[in-house]
């Protein structure tokens, strides 16, 4: 798993927002965005292949 992308989400639950942590992170707005979509989809695969057994 990439962590840079779960540090990213705990910075963004930190600064309450994902503009704010992207100005801390020294990320853009979309780059943030774009990070969280891909771990979503992450966590989206990973529980569709435990309901699989």
């Amino acid at each position: 798993m990439d962590t840079q992308k779960i540090k990213v989400l705990l910075s963004a639950v930190e600064a309450g927002s994902f503009l704010r942590a992207a100005d801390a992170l020294g990320y853009t707005p979309s780059g943030i965005t774009h990070m969280m979509d891909a771990l979503e989809a992450l966590s989206y695969w990973s529980g569709a292949a435990s309901a699989f057994g």
